[in-house]
Parts: structure tokens; C-alpha cells; sequence
């Protein structure tokens, strides 16, 4: 007969073991039980908590999709003056100026400083930390930075075209009985060892002029008139690695039939030239040979164009329809994004962080990859719109309106 209280196969390290898991366990079980017990209020708590993050994340996802839908007035500011010829948007604030003087305006409206001069026709121009008022078929020029005038300078000649560095050496095509010349000044206003002379019977009028942001390189689009027709050359000098060649001449391209209405260097190395049915993007990573690196032709004739920030924009109808097309490009000619439009936009506007267009009171804001950030309409329209980064300025008269977006 088998003893019932000897069980074979167990032995004594196996009741030991089993009494340590058992412990075991019994201390797990009291861990756990602390756990279970968590009040309703705190679950409650936790499960709002956790609704609020997924309404924020979706609201981020709308948001990035369709943008701000409604503009509302977070400030108004009044300014000492108002009336000006002329607004800008200048660094960090607003520049007015007008045929007796300029003032610079932060964005909250106070003026910081005041240029005194006359002038019959004011234009300005600015690259970077520097800008340039000249007195177009006049002899005056001031150049400016942040802080105010820093240079002026007069002219024997009247002045027909001029351009700035962001630097701010500046350059200026006088008319010379019937040659154009070509003067050079630094940020202080004194007239550099440098200059370029131009038989218009042979070279054509300086219709447009820019500088490259250290004031070396200097591209001009020279207009002529041969049997009728209106050509362009696009002519490179420069004043650093084309001391070899004559007159700095580095490079030239001829535009048979076709009007270069404007230049801008969009950085040190890309040069875009804009006529009235394409925009052209030039490469100087040989600075003594320019190429052409790429050619965007426009769907219609040019509605409106800006560049600004490394890119070019221009607005142009779509053949057939009665829409317009918003095309924004990089600098190596490459689309960031394209948009079809309304027939009645105008008013385009390239700003460091936001693309603006206007069409008949509504404003539409996107950036730079083509995300709408704003549409809609503003409290007060009519008035100058500016940008500020992603700050909207709005300046009507002696009023400054800055707007935020919901």
C-alpha cells in the first residue's frame, strides 16, 4: 500500500520553491491592487486630457491645410505724418518718403529717424540693410541703412537709371549727351575709381540695372531699336575677376524681338531677368562666365511680377479662360507652387516668409511651399498693405493697422 503523505518527485527544494512563488505572487497581487483603484475623477481627468491633444493635433492638420479664414484688428497706431509720395517696406519697419524727405516708421507707427532732401522724383530702392533714394532725371542721390542717411551725393548729369548693394555701394547711369555713363559710389556717398562708358547709338539705353549684394558684380538691360523691332542685351561685368577684361565685360546674351524690363539678383549667384513673355534665371558660379540656367516662358502676357527672398512670382492669364495663373519659382528655376486664380487679382507681393495677393478687397496669404496661411477679406479695405514677416501691415493715411488672423 502506498503511503498517501509521501508524494514521489517532490522534494524538499521543490516545496521551498513553490512557497517562494507563491509569496511572489501574493506581493505581485498587492502591487497590482493600488493600480486598479483609480478614482473616477482622475479617469475622468486623464480621458479630457487625452480629447484635448487629438483636437489640437486636428486642428493643426486643418489649420496647415486651409489656413486662417478671418482677419481681425489686433492694433492701430497713428503716425506724425502722412500724405507721403511713397511707402516701403525697409529691414524691420516702413520707409515714407515723399519729394522733400523720408522718415522711417516701426511697425508700432514711431518714427525713429528723418532724411531731409528735394527731390522732383523720388524712387527707392533697397537690397538687404541698405536702400537708395535717387532723383530720377534729377542729380540727387541719398543712401541710406537702419540707423539713417549715411551717404549723398550729386550728379553733372541727370540721372536715368541707378541700383544698390546690400552693402551699399551704389551705381548710377547718367545720360551724357548721347552716350549713357556708368558711376560708381560707395555707402558713403564718394565716387569710386570706377566707371562705364556707353554709346547708345551702338549699345542701346540702360533700361534696367542691378547689383550684386556685395556691390562687385553689375548686370545691365540694354534696349535698342533696329528696323522696328525692340532688342535687349542682358550685359555682365565685374569688377573683382574682370579686371582683365576691357571695360569688366564678362559676359552678354542677346534677346532679339524681346524688351528685359527688369532685373534682380535673387543671391550672389543667380541673376533673373524678366521680359514680357519669360523669366530667365543666370548662373554665376564662374563669376567671368554667366550661363543661362533656366527658362521659364509665361502662359500669357505678364499681369504682375515680384521677387524677393531668393524667389520670383508672376501672375499671367491662362490662355482660353478668363482666370490667371500664379506661378512662384526658386532660384534655380524650379516651381514651389502654382495656383489658378480669379481674373480680378492684382497686387502681387513676395515677403520673407508669405507670398500676398490681392484681388478685389480679398487677400490671400500662402507660404513659400504653398500652404495657405490666410484668405479672406480685411475690417478696412482699400488701404496700402505691407509684410512684416508674417505680420500684416496695413497703412491708410497717418494710420498704421496691424491684423491678426483666426
Amino acid at each position: 500500500m502506498t503511503d498517501r503523505r509521501s508524494r514521489p518527485g517532490r522534494t524538499a527544494d521543490d516545496r521551498k520553491e513553490f512557497f517562494v512563488s507563491a509569496a511572489d505572487n501574493k506581493d505581485e497581487r498587492e502591487l497590482e491592487t493600488p493600480r486598479r483603484r483609480i478614482r473616477p475623477e482622475r479617469l475622468a481627468l486623464l480621458i479630457l486630457l487625452g480629447l484635448a491633444v487629438i483636437a489640437g493635433v486636428l486642428w493643426l492638420i486643418l489649420h496647415k491645410r486651409s489656413g486662417f479664414t478671418r482677419a481681425e484688428i489686433e492694433k492701430t497706431y497713428t503716425t506724425a505724418a502722412s500724405g507721403q509720395a511713397g511707402i516701403a517696406p525697409f529691414g524691420d519697419g516702413l520707409l515714407r518718403y515723399s519729394a522733400d524727405g523720408a522718415s522711417f516708421l516701426d511697425t508700432e507707427g514711431r518714427e525713429l529717424w528723418n532724411v531731409n532732401y528735394s527731390m522732383n522724383a523720388p524712387r527707392f530702392l533697397c537690397q538687404g540693410s541698405h536702400a537708395l533714394l535717387a532723383d530720377m532725371y534729377g542729380n540727387l542721390a541719398v543712401i541710406l541703412d537702419m540707423s539713417g542717411e549715411c551717404g549723398r551725393f550729386t550728379t553733372a548729369e541727370p540721372i536715368i537709371n541707378a541700383a544698390v548693394s546690400a552693402g551699399g555701394v551704389t551705381a548710377v547711369a547718367l545720360e551724357r549727351d548721347l552716350n549713357s555713363l556708368i558711376c560708381f559710389y560707395n555707402e558713403l556717398g564718394i565716387r569710386l575709381d570706377i566707371e562705364i562708358s556707353l554709346e547708345m547709338a551702338v549699345s542701346g539705353y540702360p533700361m534696367a540695372m542691378a547689383l550684386s549684394p556685395d556691390g562687385s558684380g553689375l548686370v545691365l538691360s540694354m534696349v535698342s531699336s533696329q528696323s522696328g523691332n525692340l532688342n535687349s542685351q542682358l550685359v555682365f561685368y565685374n569688377f573683382t575677376v574682370g579686371r582683365s577684361e576691357a571695360n569688366r565685360l564678362v559676359g552678354y546674351f542677346n534677346h532679339e524681338g524681346h524688351l528685359l524690363t527688369q532685373i534682380d539678383y535673387l543671391s550672389a549667384k543667380r541673376v533673373a531677368a524678366v521680359s514680357e513673355d519669360g523669366l530667365e534665371i543666370y548662373s554665376l558660379e564662374q563669376e567671368n562666365k554667366p550661363e543661362l540656367k533656366a527658362s521659364v516662358p509665361f502662359p500669357g502676357e505678364i499681369v504682375s511680377y515680384a521677387a524677393a527672398n531668393r524667389r520670383e512670382a508672376f501672375l499671367c492669364p491662362e490662355p482660353g479662360t478668363g482666370d490667371l495663373i500664379l506661378s512662384v519659382y526658386d532660384d534655380d528655376g524650379e516651381e514651389c507652387f502654382s495656383k489658378k486664380l480669379s481674373s480680378g487679382a492684382r497686387g502681387l507681393t513676395l515677403g520673407s516668409e508669405l507670398v500676398m495677393l490681392q484681388t478685389d478687397g480679398r487677400v490671400d496669404l500662402w507660404t513659400y511651399s504653398g500652404t495657405s496661411y490666410f484668405s479672406g477679406t480685411l475690417p478696412q479695405p482699400g488701404a496700402g498693405l505691407y509684410l512684416m514677416g508674417k505680420k500684416l501691415l496695413q497703412l491708410d493715411g497717418n494710420r498704421i493697422r496691424q491684423y491678426r488672423f483666426r
